[in-house]
């Protein structure tokens, strides 16, 4: 361990960024060898540079990155999320690739180029638990981000991670809420019949939550919201089975 001059180990704050990324369905070594290397040079290295990044290791399958600030961690992970949807677009499906990212802020210890310790492992375990495509952050990392980046957070609970003595807080990174929006307001646009679904598919990631109608609205690109409850068919008209009122956006 690399240590200061008074004999301690040398320690910082800093966002990691743990990336993994892999071949979405089997295909031949080489092949898939070599998108994954152009994947990498091609795509995460730049936006981890335009982001401030600095890259701390990588391998054939995955990448270690040191930012200083966690809102540009946050804003190169979803970078790299489109970037690589982009790439997607423009291949079959078995050229293409998926991307996973966890990421953590914490204490590093620094030795030898490299950085170790529960910060390292914790992003490490992050992206183990992330699904294709998907962005996990620790609950540090929501708390500092939030108010500044125009990205919504799920919460998924605390979650034993291995080697790390402590439950950690995870938070799914969602899309940016203005793109959220315009897509499903672009959707009802296009299908009466189909954005039904649409709003039933929406609206039920707000049950059993106390939420702010208004912010509701806002965020599904919604001018009316119904309130209210069915429980009964013939239940008298006025009832408050039946009963429901609509608000203006």
């Amino acid at each position: 361990m690399s240590e200061d001059a008074t004999g301690r180990v040398k320690r910082r704050l800093a966002a990691i960024l743990f990336a993994g990324y892999s071949q979405l369905l089997p295909g031949d070594e080489a092949g898939s060898f070599a998108r994954l290397t152009l994947l990498r040079t091609e795509i995460i290295e730049p936006q981890v540079f335009k982001f401030g990044g600095h890259l701390i290791r990588w391998t054939s399958d995955e990448v270690l990155v040191e930012f200083e600030s966690v809102v540009e961690a946050v804003r190169c992970a979803a970078a790299l999320r489109e970037a690589v949807s982009r790439f997607n677009q423009a291949h079959v499906p078995d050229r293409r690739v998926s991307l996973r990212v966890g990421i953590n802020l914490d204490d590093i210890i620094v030795a030898d180029n490299d950085v170790f310790g529960d910060g390292v492992n914790i992003a490490a375990r992050l992206e183990a638990l992330a699904e294709p495509g998907g962005i996990y952050v620790s609950e540090i990392v929501r708390d500092r981000v939030k108010g500044k980046v125009e990205f919504d957070f799920v919460d998924l609970g605390s979650k034993n991670l291995k080697n790390i003595s402590e439950p950690i807080r995870v938070y799914r990174m969602g899309s940016d809420v203005a793109t959220q929006s315009a897509v499903l307001g672009h959707a009802d646009a296009a299908s009466p019949a189909r954005s039904a679904g649409i709003a039933r598919a929406s609206t039920f990631t707000f049950k059993g939550k106390g939420v702010d109608i208004k912010k509701v609205g806002e965020q599904l690109g919604a001018r009316y919201i119904v309130e209210g409850s069915v429980s009964a068919l013939d239940a008298p008209p006025g009832s408050a089975a039946r009963s429901a009122s609509a608000s203006a956006m």
